[in-house]
């Protein structure tokens, strides 16, 4: 039974081991050529759901590992020119051959469940296409294009991951799949722990970390932060929260209860601070939107919820690490008290805020700086809020502003309804979950908007929506089957 449910997640480890193979063990050259496989391995696939999950996870570079960014770095996954300035990652060539294959083909037309932001979203596409022309008048350089391009190819996710996603079973199947990879994280994070540094370092000569910071580093920087797919950590937390919801129907919740505990503490463990902010403020809002209808079985898995994060905090090296992150974490309260910079530790509010409102000022205002020379001179997407004004203007934030407020009401006014399940109307309210954590950390990285900050964002942007449009078709699916049963027996 265990290798049937997990056959999934089992394949999808062989096509990360094979990338990591051909990356690490295979020259350059040929290695290009083998990666080519990997196309036409999604189009003929009917397990889409895998491939979103590869890209993804190779997306966060676990361990370190595809982290090559330079074009002649020969431990990177492929680049392919087609002449001096203009290349395609493999990630962009995967995103453009899902999408022609998600539009050409019959089957993603099936069993599709209804995108209720179909319209915001599509309103948000013209203002895109209305700030390319804002930036052309602004002065827009070849690197302004080469990143319009490549923001283009990322919001196809907006497009393919629905279709993708079209139906309940491709959705668990995903989760399914990437939920193990909270273990995977803790794992990667002990060994960085251990050995002052990370998986890469086997790997790739010189290098010894790619992302956080550990003592072998030479930061300067007082905590160590061993920072292992923060994206992935997200998605598994917020997913489990949300099939908790079902009691055991979908997913065992004991194990939902282990994958959350997991995905919690290895983003506790980073010591970031407006993630471990968000996570919080997402545990508080799910417990007390269920106080009401708590029940002992409940109770007993809270409790039993904290023994096991009791006995997992008191593993050596975990204990050493939540110590560091708490002590970095802690100086939030310098925040509480006035203090905007954190005892000197953030310069967010009063140095990078500042500039990127100095070029603000000196955008359009209503429309911002769009992908203008302008707005790469001041961009920071340490401040997301004020990086999406400096982009997109104060008509911009309108904009989404407006598909974030319906994101929250068309789900909460829904749980208000009476027929509904209690199941189902606390699946409504979990289902915003994930946009509400985009929202929280994006006071501190940008993670909403038109240029976040790296590309798994976008699939974070979208798998929020996604969340809230699988509650709303099951709550609405609910509602009418028991108003249409109710008609019959009258």
């Amino acid at each position: 039974m265990f290798l049937k449910n997990y056959k999934d997640f089992f394949e999808l480890l062989f096509y990360l081991s094979i990338a990591v193979l051909l990356v690490y063990f295979v020259p350059a050259p040929a290695n290009k050529i083998l990666f080519l496989g990997i196309f036409y391995l999604v189009w003929k696939t009917k397990k889409d759901y895998i491939w979103l999950a590869f890209f993804f996870i190779v997306e966060d570079i676990p361990g370190g590992l595809f982290s090559g960014g330079l074009a002649n770095d020969p431990y990177r996954l492929p680049l392919y020119t087609i002449e001096p300035g203009i290349s395609f990652s493999l990630r962009e060539i995967y995103l453009i051959i899902l999408f022609v294959k998600v539009i050409v083909k019959p089957e993603f037309k099936q069993t599709l469940q209804k995108n209720y932001f179909s319209k915001e979203l599509s309103v948000l596409f013209y203002y895109l296409i209305f700030l390319l022309f804002i930036s052309v008048l602004m002065g827009m350089t070849y690197f302004g294009f080469r990143n319009f391009y490549k923001l283009c190819v990322n919001l196809t996710l907006f497009i393919s991951i629905p279709l993708v996603l079209r139906n309940r079973e491709n959705f668990v199947c995903l989760l399914n799949v990437l939920f193990p990879f909270a273990i995977i994280a803790i794992l990667l994070q002990i060994y960085s722990l251990i050995y002052n540094q990370q998986l890469i370092a086997l790997f790739k000569p010189g290098v010894v970390v790619t992302q956080g910071v550990l003592t072998s580093s030479g930061s300067t920087e007082k905590w160590e932060r061993p920072i292992e797919m923060v994206h992935v950590l997200l998605v598994c937390f917020t997913g489990t929260l949300f099939f908790l919801n079902k009691e055991g129907k979908v997913f065992k919740t004991g194990y939902l209860i282990i994958i959350n505990l997991f995905s919690f503490i290895g983003i506790f463990m980073t010591g970031t601070r407006s993630w471990f902010v968000a996570l919080v403020m997402l545990y508080i809002y799910f417990f007390l939107t269920r106080i009401s209808n708590m029940t002992a079985t409940s109770i007993r898995r809270l409790i039993i919820a904290i023994i096991l994060i009791a006995g997992i905090s008191n593993v050596p090296i975990i204990k050493n690490q939540i110590l560091n992150a708490w002590s970095r974490i802690s100086t939030l309260e310098k925040v509480a008290e006035g203090d905007i910079t954190a005892g000197g530790t953030a310069r967010r509010f009063d140095v990078r805020a500042p500039r990127v409102m100095e070029g603000f000022r000196a955008s359009t205002i209503i429309f911002g700086a769009g992908f203008s020379t302008l707005f790469y001179k001041y961009a920071d997407g340490h401040v997301g809020y004020h990086n999406m004004l400096l982009n997109a203007g104060i008509m911009g934030i309108l904009l989404f502003l407006i598909i974030i407020r319906k994101a929250f009401i068309l789900p909460y006014n829904l749980s208000r309804t009476k027929l509904l399940s209690v199941q189902s109307r606390n699946e409504l309210r979990a289902s915003f979950l994930l946009l509400l954590a985009l929202l929280i950390i994006n006071i501190g990285t940008q993670t909403i908007g038109y240029t976040p900050d790296g590309g798994n964002r976008y699939f974070l942007m979208i798998l929020s929506l996604v969340f809230i449009n699988y509650a709303v078709s099951n709550a609405l699916n609910e509602k009418y089957n028991i108003l249409f049963n109710y008609n019959r027996k009258i």
